[in-house]
């Protein structure tokens, strides 16, 4: 017994001495780890400093109901109101339920309890005032855990270009892209175990700290993009279309200012549940006869002035049959009606003439325009064009190329072509983040990017831009032709031929050019795909989408418009309107611009002009008290506020300033008398 003691001496003494470092580090292995600390991710803005995505802490709510701190006693006199609270705030059990839910709970010592997952701060910080719960961390038992979580404030708005990153799927977007710079880098601290098994941090020496993500600001203009996704939103609607898209790019830099993807949702309506600007290439139709065209004037075959034979609308090609869709054409078109008027016949028989026999050539054409590239965009997923070479051609390939076929671009690619020509030649790089921040600071600098210096001579696209105009003027677009403003585009109308199914009776309406034509500054393709109804065409269907779309774009954008060169109307400055009835002030602003000297009437609210041969004179309202007043020749919101402050209870109809009034001027009010108003 004594050597067995001395034994056991002798071996405590060799673990205190020789092995004290081995089993110190064991211990501190089993009782130390490190927590990872995670960074704030990035935030995603518009090139207007608006926040397109940023990340907002959600909170996981559980209960250590094995904490030692927690009694019986404080646990049981809490259990009735906190199983009341909890059916009163959530809702998803009864009171009753929750008891014995939480009953259970505390009988089988469940140390991780859920209460409720991914809840925001102002639910954790009212739970933590909850009977029970307001005992403290340890008798409360109350475990709170913290879940990053991406918001994107503007909803649906470019969802799919901002993308989102997952752990367990395919990532996408922006977020995909510029996950680098986002996400950051980890760090950790020390924690040690101590008792009831909770984890303290250790000195702060040992701690590394996280690196926070940087910021991407993106070239993306919220306002043209709300407006781009609800005017594609309202035609995708009226037309109960399959999918859709539309791109805004600026044209002087290849910036995209808008881009909007919308597609079926299961459960009804409409999403952007794919980036269909970007990843899905289709035979375009009539707005590839721009590049025919532009090969042919490039190569100087054609002129627009330049009869062509179009055989009352159709034609035979290598024993293939080729027509004109829509209207009854005479048999011969100019050049330029043909393209406005987008004739299948004229350009299959234009390039099957020049090119039929030089195939070589008009690849090379295809080649020098960029049509055979990726646009290169930083986002994943984008497909080469679809476009075989001559080798492979048979001899309707090049006819049916000039006009769209046996070919594929995505609406991306055609975009980038038509922005090239609206930029005298010149083809940018779409791009979509303009710079990298780290708090304030610049980290990279994203700068337009020219792809190709020259598409084209000179001559031939000035020329290729009439023809757009034309489109809009007199040809498939003219629906969309504005009284204030000059468009350039081409429809396009293409039958959707599906993998396996052939050519489905389907169409893909499409409609892509810029704006104003003198000097654009934006370009913008539409393509709808699948329409139903009576009108698929790209006229009826695409070119109204970006014609609201511009429509908003000039009316908001003063930039676009050309000053009034006042010193240039020598004729009107210094004589007053023939006949102006309103404001007083409001008058006084215009009279100042024209150089008008008005009466001194501060006193008066409305006065009115009068213009005889001679002479104008400036009168004063006399609106009696009592008395109904005179309301014709003021605007709308003037004359509902003179009659309304008069008691009368207003009704009006038609557009433009009051013509009549039910009530005459002058006559004794009748308190909330209805008074009708007619506008011309």
């Amino acid at each position: 017994m004594a050597l067995f003691g001395l034994a056991i001496i002798g071996k405590g003494l060799h673990t205190q001495t020789v092995d004290n470092g081995y089993w110190k580090s064991l211990a501190d292995s089993l009782t130390t780890k490190y927590k990872t600390i995670y960074p704030e991710r990035g935030n995603i803005y518009s090139s207007d400093d608006r926040l397109l995505a940023t990340s907002l802490p959600l909170f996981d709510v559980r209960v250590d109901f094995g904490s030692d701190a927690m009694t019986d006693d404080l646990f049981y006199s809490n259990l009735d109101s906190l199983a009341y609270m909890l059916a009163k705030r959530f809702g998803e059990k009864s009171a009753a339920e929750w008891r014995r839910s939480l009953i259970k709970a505390r009988e089988k010592k469940q140390r991780y309890f859920l209460l409720k997952k991914k809840t925001d701060y102002a639910m954790v910080q009212e739970i933590k005032k909850w009977p029970l719960f307001r005992e403290g961390k340890y008798k409360g038992g109350l475990l709170i855990e913290t879940i990053p979580t991406r918001k994107n404030p503007y909803g649906s708005l470019a969802e799919r270009t901002i993308g989102y990153v997952r752990s367990n799927a395919q990532s996408l977007g922006l977020e995909s892209q510029y996950n680098n710079f986002l996400a950051g880098k980890e760090g950790h601290k020390l924690e040690r175990k101590i008792a009831g098994g909770t984890y303290v941090p250790l000195s702060s020496e040992n701690a590394i700290e996280p690196e926070n993500g940087k910021d991407i600001i993106t070239t993306i203009d919220v306002n043209l993009q709300d407006v781009t996704q609800n005017a594609l939103w309202k035609a995708m609607n009226l037309h109960n279309a399959d999918y859709g898209t539309c791109v805004v790019m600026e044209v002087k830099t290849g910036a995209i200012k808008a881009i909007a993807n919308l597609g079926r949702a299961k459960s009804g309506g409409y999403k952007e549940n794919f980036n269909y600007a970007v990843a899905t290439s289709t035979e375009p139709g009539s707005t590839f006869k721009l590049a025919s065209y532009l090969a042919l004037l490039d190569d100087g075959f054609v002129e627009l002035t330049d009869s062509v034979n179009i055989g009352y609308g159709r034609t035979v090609i290598c024993g293939h049959a080729i027509v004109d869709d829509g209207e009854v054409f005479p048999q011969f078109r100019t050049v330029i009606n043909a393209f406005a008027k987008s004739s299948n016949v004229a350009v299959a028989k234009l390039t099957k003439k020049y090119y039929g026999d030089r195939k070589d050539d008009f690849y090379k054409k295809l080649v020098q325009f960029g049509l055979t590239d990726p646009t290169q965009i930083e986002l994943k997923g984008e497909p080469f064009p679809t476009m075989s070479k001559p080798a492979n051609w048979s001899c309707m390939s090049v006819p049916w190329k000039a006009h769209g076929y046996e070919l594929k671009l995505t609406p991306l690619q055609l975009l980038t072509f038509y922005n090239s020509v609206a930029n005298n030649g010149k083809r940018m790089k779409p791009y979509l983040v303009e710079k990298i921040m780290d708090n304030g600071k610049l980290v990279q600098q994203h700068q337009p990017e020219v792809l190709l210096e020259k598409i084209a001579g000179e001559e031939a696209l000035q020329k290729v831009k009439k023809m757009l105009v034309a489109v809009v003027d007199t040809g498939t677009a003219r629906k969309i032709k504005s009284p204030y403003y000059t468009i350039a585009g081409k429809t396009g109308t293409a039958e959707i031929n599906e993998p396996g199914r052939g050519y489905t009776g389907k169409n893909q309406a499409s409609f892509c050019g810029f704006f104003p034509a003198e000097e654009p500054k934006y370009s913008c393709i539409v393509v709808i795909v699948g329409p139903s109804g009576v009108l698929t065409h790209g006229g009826d269907v695409a070119a109204p989408v970006f014609k609201e779309i511009a429509d908003k774009v000039m009316s908001s954008d003063a930039t676009m418009h050309k000053k009034a060169n006042i010193y240039a109307m020598k004729d009107t400055l210094g004589k007053m309107p023939a006949l102006v009835k309103g404001e007083y002030h409001q008058l006084k602003t215009l009279a100042d611009i024209f150089r008008v000297k008005l009466p001194d009437l501060e006193d008066a609210d409305y006065v009115q002009t009068k213009w005889d041969q001679k002479n104008a004179s400036l009168n004063k309202l006399n609106n009696q008290d009592g008395l109904v007043p005179d309301v014709t020749g003021l605007c709308l919101d003037d004359a509902i506020f003179l009659l309304e402050n008069a008691g009368l209870k207003v009704s009006f109809a038609g557009y433009g300033k009051v013509a009549t009034q039910s009530f005459k001027p002058g006559s004794k009010i009748i308190k909330n008398a209805q008074i009708a108003i007619v506008l011309k």
